[in-house]
């Protein structure tokens, strides 16, 4: 390594060389592809743009919302008019607003057993800890990783 004030630093990596080429291996490259609407719901934008944008790349339709009362309104008119879902993203902790495990709790009560994935910012959430207590699927440390969504919404 090499630093000078107010002119920056320069490392020098030295790896190992080998007589042997690597083997090449072709990976597996598993497209999950997916259909049917899901209602994606957090307070960012940014968030729901981009998870949107990964969710209709895997063939689904999106549906987004800012908080959980948005949602759930939405969830129950659609279901009045015969509309059902995929499966439901929730953020966990909307500021000001309804968050994604009280909205759970509401469309539980209906009896209906979509597939709720849940995210958040905070790891240390007890629903994080252990999504099975409320029967989640999955609980993923947000943002969304898509490999993980992927892997989790095909046994769904």
């Amino acid at each position: 390594m090499e630093s000078l004030p107010g002119k920056g630093s320069t490392f020098h990596v030295y790896l190992p060389a080998s007589l042997e080429w690597a083997a090449e291996s072709p990976l597996a490259i598993v497209k999950h592809t997916g259909s049917g609407t899901i209602i994606l719901m957090d307070d960012e934008e940014v968030v729901r743009e981009t998870v949107g944008k990964m969710l209709e790349s895997m063939g689904y339709d999106v549906v987004c919302k800012n908080d959980g009362r948005e949602a759930v309104d939405f969830y129950f008119a659609q279901t009045r008019a015969a509309r059902g879902f995929a499966a439901m993203i929730f953020d966990l902790t909307i500021p000001g607003g309804i968050g994604g495990l009280e909205a759970i709790k509401a469309i539980r009560k209906s009896g209906d057993e979509i597939p709720v994935f849940v995210a958040s910012g905070y790891a240390e959430n007890s629903v994080m800890k252990n999504p099975v207590e409320l029967v989640l699927p999955q609980a993923f440390q947000s943002p969304l990783p898509l490999p993980s969504f992927r892997k989790c919404s095909a046994g769904s």
